[in-house]
């Protein structure tokens, strides 16, 4: 029986379902590839076969999983081959990066029933990399999504030399190991900045601050490598988006405008003796 939102194909098999085949060989088998994008195994056959096509809401999901765009998959065979075969075959040969890529997914994926405790909304507080003594604080959500655990963060600069307002955002993957909490995220506009968080995980109940390091680069021209102590303060799991957006900015602290356990937390100045930075546990 056909279902509401979507329609059979006029043909057996066409390029569509043909490119889908050969895009599911870059996981493991068509069964976790259901599994993250939560669609039924036999649905998904369907798809396969070119007898059915998805709907709107399932193309989007496979899209979102795969890392590909719509018209991707609406290729000609030939063409699609040449795609896959640029983005897709060392993870097809199972070797270099796409090994690589595997067992990160793997890690990412993993069932880690301690991350459920930290989803919610965030505020993040550290010192700037491009301008000293000045913190910048921003919005960061922790969800969860087709079996991952991700993130987003919003951060709204202001130049404090120039007045230029800037707009950065992050997508992230959260994942633990050795009891610490690791969030890797990606420039979602530029696509030319990589950042990592690296936090203590708490044994309390409820979170309240997550403190740590994160490393990434400045905005600089000179895009230097840099370290800055980190702490995210809980804000709920709902929250009012446009409220607390307003309050995230850069702004030189004071006991007015910062509470002094965050400042204390984010300050960067090494102990005698210190040759590295230390996160400074909560």
């Amino acid at each position: 029986m056909t279902r509401k939102h979507e329609s059979p194909d006029q043909t057996p098999v066409d390029d569509f379902a043909r490119n889908l085949r050969t895009l599911c060989t870059a996981h493991r088998s068509v069964s976790e590839i259901c599994r993250l994008t939560g669609i039924n195994r036999q649905q998904f056959g369907r798809y396969l076969s070119g007898v059915y096509r998805p709907s709107r809401f399932n193309m989007r999901r496979i899209c979102e999983v795969f890392g590909v765009h719509e018209s991707d998959l609406m290729l000609p065979v030939a063409d699609f081959e040449a795609f896959f075969n640029l983005h897709f075959m060392e993870l097809k040969q199972g070797g270099g990066a796409g090994w690589l890529g595997r067992n990160l997914e793997n890690l990412v994926t993993m069932n880690d029933p301690s991350l459920r405790k930290y989803l919610g909304w965030y505020h993040s507080y550290s010192y700037s990399f491009g301008w000293p003594e000045w913190v910048i604080q921003s919005l960061v959500s922790v969800y969860e999504h087709q079996g991952r655990v991700l993130s987003k963060t919003i951060e709204h600069l202001r130049d404090p030399l120039h007045g230029a307002r800037f707009v950065y955002k992050y997508n992230g993957i959260v994942t633990t190991s050795a009891n610490r909490i690791f969030i890797a995220e990606h420039d979602a506009l530029q696509h030319d900045d990589f950042a990592l968080r690296i936090l203590f995980q708490t044994h309390r109940s409820h979170v309240d601050f997550l403190s740590g390091l994160v490393t990434g680069t400045s905005s600089r021209p000179d895009r230097q490598p840099t370290s800055a102590r980190v702490v995210l303060k809980y804000l709920g799991g709902t929250i009012d988006t446009r409220a607390e957006l307003k309050k995230c900015g850069m702004f030189i602290p004071n006991h007015y405008n910062i509470n002094p356990k965050i400042l204390s937390l984010i300050n960067n100045t090494l102990a005698e003796g210190e040759t590295v930075l230390h996160a400074l546990a909560h």
